[in-house]
């Protein structure tokens, strides 16, 4: 990377090679598009917490800041700067850190690296990279993670650097496998609100998809506390949600998250869920008919009492 110190590669060699196995970046396209990228937003790992305060993140409700502060508390950070309370959010469920009572965590290179790898694999990055080593791809890529194409040049440049080194982008003595597979039985099927296509979940998070369904991250890799057991969509086609039997929720894509039953004491575990019309909340059930709601999702009563266990 252009400017990187041999200390600070060295520093940085470790926890990188680390999150690259972890999350799959160990094809020659997706570890060199992969580092491209983050040598783009941290300047040749130089950076790890944004320059900047964050003040211009200040309630910006796509990112999930809905409280005073949130803009300059969760602010950049990590390889690939993550931002927002809900990015941050869901990294802290997925990887059990407190990242959000302590968001500084994501600037440590251990974390950020990891932060930044589990980010790339839910947003269907290194799907993305599987397409090719043509401009298109590095353009696909600068629109996920920045959202439009700023430092569009750069990018360009450093991947044509990186994938002009050829396997030696491959994380550290690792060969080049074939991308890791969501393995588990199937559990739920959701059409696409067009009737086009649907996404079909598995146990272990896995996610796969069909027709005009878009893929926006599972958790194929990820050691859950409890088996996936509902699935719901936006009726935007935007993204999905997946729940866990212990009331633990996952967000994907432009899918908010509302919160979740994953620290609450259920009296039943949860069985399914359902996407509010507007795409803007869910309802969970539980076995014994106890009904959960959670943004836009209105409640209307439950079955507690009248069902059958």
């Amino acid at each position: 990377m252009p400017g990187l110190s041999r200390a600070r590669a060295l520093e940085c060699l470790g926890p990188c090679n680390q999150a690259m196995v972890r999350w799959g970046m160990t094809s020659r396209l997706r570890a060199a598009h992969w580092l491209a990228q983050v040598g783009h937003e941290s300047v040749s790992l130089r950076y790890f917490e944004e320059i900047a305060s964050g003040a211009a993140y200040e309630g910006r409700q796509d990112l999930g800041n809905v409280y005073p502060g949130d803009g300059r508390r969760f602010k950049g950070r990590g390889p690939i700067q993550i931002t927002g309370r809900y990015n941050y959010t869901k990294a802290a469920a997925a990887l059990n850190l407190d990242l959000v009572g302590n968001p500084a965590l994501a600037a440590r290179i251990d974390i950020g690296f990891l932060v930044s790898g589990w980010w790339w694999w839910q947003a269907g990055c290194n799907q993305i990279s599987d397409r090719g080593s043509d401009d298109p791809t590095v353009v696909a890529l600068t629109r996920r993670i920045n959202g439009g194409t700023n430092g569009l040049a750069d990018r360009r440049a450093r991947f044509a650097r990186t994938w002009g080194l050829g396997n030696a982008v491959l994380p550290s003595g690792s060969p080049e496998p074939s991308p890791p597979k969501p393995q588990g039985g199937a559990m739920d099927i959701c059409p696409t609100s067009s009737g086009n296509g649907y996404w079909i979940a598995a146990s272990d998070g896995g996610v796969f998809t069909f027709g005009d369904a878009g893929f926006f991250g599972s958790l194929g890799n990820v050691k859950l506390a409890a088996p996936i057991v509902g699935m719901a969509a936006r009726p935007q086609g935007d993204g999905y949600w997946m729940c866990g039997s212990d009331g633990g929720v996952f967000s994907f894509g432009q899918a908010p998250f509302h919160g979740s039953l994953a620290k609450v004491t259920l009296a039943k575990p949860i069985t399914g869920m359902s996407a509010a019309p507007d795409g803007d909340g869910y309802t969970l059930l539980g076995r014994d008919g106890g009904v959960f709601n959670f943004g836009s999702s209105r409640f209307f009563g439950s079955a507690v009492g009248m069902v059958r266990l």
